[in-house]
C-alpha cells in the first residue's frame, strides 16, 4: 500500500509541490521492498531462537548489516554515489535472508533444548529463584505458616 499511494502518503509530510516528494519516492521505490526480505529473516531466526540459539541469529545479523550493509554503502558510493546508501538496504536484507536460510536449513538448532533437565511431569518447574518445597523435603505450608 506504501508503494501504490507512496506520492499520497509522502504528501502527508511534504509539501506537494516540492522536489523531495520525488526524491523520497525513489527512495521507497529502491529500498521498501527489502524489508519484506527481513521480515522473512525475522520470523525464521524466531524459530530459532525459541529453541534456545540465539548467537547465531545475533551473528549473522552483525554481518548482514554492519559488514554488508555498511560496506555496500561505503565501498559503492563511488560507483553510484549517493544511491549506495538505498541500494545497501536490499543488499543487507538479501545477505541476512540467505545466512538464515541457510542456517535454518543446515544449522543444528534443532537440536538444542532451552531446559537440560527437565522436572518429571506433575513437578514444578525449578526457576532458578528457589527450590520447590517438595524438593526440598519441606513439609507441605499449613495455615500458620
Amino acid at each position: 500500500m506504501l508503494w501504490v499511494f507512496d506520492r499520497s502518503i509522502l504528501s502527508l509530510f511534504l509539501s506537494s509541490d516540492s522536489a523531495a516528494i520525488d526524491i523520497a519516492a525513489h527512495i521507497n521505490t529502491v529500498a521498501s521492498w527489502s524489508f519484506i526480505l527481513f521480515g522473512i529473516t525475522i520470523v525464521l531466526f524466531a524459530t530459532v531462537r525459541a529453541t534456545g540459539a540465539v548467537m547465531p541469529p545475533l551473528i549473522i545479523l552483525v554481518i548482514s548489516v554492519l559488514i554488508v550493509r555498511t560496506g555496500f554503502a561505503y565501498y559503492m558510493r563511488g560507483v553510484i554515489g549517493e544511491e549506495a546508501l538505498w541500494w545497501s538496504f536490499p543488499a543487507g536484507s538479501i545477505a541476512s535472508l540467505v545466512l538464515a536460510a541457510a542456517y535454518y536449513r543446515f544449522g543444528g538448532w534443532r537440536t538444542l533444548h532451552m531446559i537440560e533437565n527437565r522436572p518429571a511431569a506433575g513437578e514444578p518447574p525449578d526457576t532458578g529463584l528457589g527450590v520447590p518445597r517438595q524438593r526440598a523435603n519441606m513439609a507441605p505450608e499449613t495455615p500458620n505458616g
